[in-house]
C-alpha cells in the first residue's frame, strides 16, 4: 500500500485504510476495536452511540442518556452525528467540512457548530466534546454518560 492508496481511499470516504498484510498488530486491534464500537443503524436510520447518545435523522433530534429528544438544527444534527458514528475518534476539521457542508464552507463554521452542539448538549457536552489542538474534535461518550 502506498501514500497514495491511503490518500485515495480516505478522499472517496473511507475511514480508515488497513494495508495486507497486517503487519502493525496494535493498528489492526485498534481498527477491529473502532468496527465493533461503531454505531449500528437500524432500519429506519435511527441509531444509538454506546447506549448513551440516541439520534434520530428523520426529525435530526438527539436525546442523551434517555432523556427526551432535542431537535437540532441539520448541520448541527449532521456534525454530531459524524463524530458519534466514530466515537474516540478525532475528526479534523477539514474531514467534517468534506462531510456535512460538502467542501462549501471555511473549517471556522465547524468550531462554531461545536460550540453550539456543546450548548445543547449542557454541561457533560462541554467535557464530551473535546477539542484536540491542531488536529480537530472528538466525542467521548463516557464523559457524555456523566
Amino acid at each position: 500500500a502506498t501514500p497514495e492508496n491511503h490518500l485515495a481511499a480516505v478522499q472517496h470516504a473511507a475511514d480508515h485504510f488497513l494495508a495486507k498484510p497486517v503487519i502493525d498488530l496494535e493498528d489492526f486491534h485498534r481498527w477491529v476495536k473502532a468496527l465493533l464500537t461503531r454505531a449500528p443503524a437500524s432500519g429506519d436510520g435511527r441509531f444509538v452511540a454506546g447506549g448513551v447518545l440516541a439520534l434520530d435523522p428523520e426529525d435530526s433530534s438527539v436525546s442523551v442518556a434517555g432523556g427526551a429528544p432535542v431537535p437540532l438544527p441539520p448541520k448541527l444534527f449532521a456534525v454530531l452525528a459524524e463524530l458519534a458514528r466514530r466515537p474516540g475518534e478525532v475528526l479534523s476539521r477539514q474531514f467534517l467540512v468534506d462531510r456535512v457542508w460538502a467542501n462549501s464552507v471555511r473549517d471556522r463554521e465547524v468550531d462554531v457548530a461545536v460550540s453550539r452542539l456543546r450548548a445543547f448538549l449542557g454541561a457533560r457536552g462541554v467535557d464530551a466534546l473535546a477539542s484536540v489542538p491542531g488536529k480537530g474534535y472528538r466525542l467521548d461518550l463516557a464523559k457524555l454518560a456523566g
